[in-house]
């Protein structure tokens, strides 16, 4: 038995582990003793702990998993019953396992083993996050189209009209800590910090949020299942060929809104890269406006080739101008999360990467009123 990280933070032990994993399986877990097995704790996740527990005995005949994830709700090594809480912009446990389920269940997302209160296991995937210079293969490329069209073909149990609450709220709470934001960003006197401040309080970005939102049914983007964050940590790559390489994760922020916000998305996030401590920028370009239909072409196929019904809505030209609506909404909206965050780090960073996006929004902005 070995046991990454152990120490006075590794809360979490094999034994603890070996006793979880087991009991959501029939023959060959219950059946593995505690030296046979290694737990390696997960670095990269942002609001959970991660585990992989992993049996060192298995072999090509097992009919079990060989690696389970365990994931744990929450970043405190002893709330290991912390649920998440529902909210206009975030899932329930519960219906976080509703998504996991069913794309596990369609072979394109991981599997779920099972839930437990704090907590989930899921298959592990032999797989990396997407990289910039991955997402310009066509290959690569083909594949991201077909898997956002998939999971936008979902019809899940969930409320839909959440997204103008998520509006609504996210306007209170700009005019309530706006102030606040910009003092905090004035503290700390770095030269990329300052930026931000001055274009934060140079405009009413809460009357901004409301051009922008309104611009998806004045333009009759198609509302359908979406997951909300395009960040390139939540695209897996498999490192072996399949059918479709690409895996989307971590669903915690879908909702019923618009598929044009991740796909236009999923177009920004080429640029920003928010793992990394010394710059958040990539050094490359959001896709050019063939790159786009390309990607549109294949998603498009993907619909067809899922049986969805195609209407008048569901050709390259709109739904490139969807995704340029998304495209502008994602920038602004990521923003002012952050933006009015209780918890907005003093991370020059961080504050360089949200005054690029903002700057890049007025950009896209002044293209689509020229």
């Amino acid at each position: 038995m070995t046991e990454e990280g152990a120490g006075k933070e590794q809360q979490f032990t094999a034994a603890e582990a070996l006793r979880l994993v087991s009991g959501y399986f029939d023959t060959e877990w219950p059946a593995t003793d505690l030296e046979d097995v290694e737990l390696q704790k997960v670095t990269g996740g942002f609001v959970n702990r991660l585990h992989i527990l992993k049996r060192t005995n298995a072999n090509s005949t097992n009919r079990e998993p060989s690696s389970v994830l365990i994931r744990h709700f929450g970043r405190g090594e002893k709330k290991s019953h912390e649920e998440p809480l529902a909210s206009n912009t975030t899932l329930s446990a519960t219906d976080q396992a509703v998504i996991y389920y069913e794309m596990g269940r369609r072979g394109w997302g991981p599997l779920l083993y099972g839930a437990f209160p704090g907590g989930r296991l899921e298959e592990y995937l032999d797989a990396h996050p997407l990289t910039a210079a991955e997402s310009c293969e066509p290959s690569i490329r083909r594949d991201l189209a077909r898997s956002y069209a998939r999971l936008h073909s979902l019809q899940l149990p969930f409320k839909r009209r959440n997204f103008g609450l998520v509006v609504d709220d996210l306007k209170a709470a700009i005019l309530k800590r706006r102030d606040s934001s910009v003092r905090k960003l004035r503290a700390s006197a770095d030269p990329e910090s300052l930026e931000l401040a001055s274009q934060l309080e140079n405009n009413a970005w809460d009357q901004e949020l409301e051009w922008a939102s309104n611009l998806f049914e004045r333009h009759q983007c198609k509302a359908t299942l979406a997951v909300g964050d395009a960040n390139y940590l939540n695209v897996m790559v498999k490192n072996y060929e399949s059918e479709c390489r690409t895996v989307l994760i971590d669903y915690e922020t879908c909702t019923y809104s618009y598929r044009g916000i991740d796909i236009g998305g999923h177009f920004n996030e080429r640029m920003y890269c928010w793992s990394n401590p010394e710059t958040n920028m990539t050094g490359y370009d959001a896709p050019a406006r063939d790159e786009q239909r390309l990607f549109c072409q294949s998603y498009l196929e993907e619909m067809r080739a899922l049986g969805q019904s195609i209407d008048s809505m569901d050709t390259e030209e709109h739904l490139l101008l969807e995704a340029r609506i998304g495209q502008m909404w994602q920038l602004l909206f990521s923003v002012m999360m952050g933006f009015v965050a209780d918890d907005l780090p003093n991370d020059p960073v961080l504050h360089a990467g949200l005054a690029h996006m903002l700057n890049y929004y007025c950009r896209l902005k002044q293209e689509w009123l020229a």
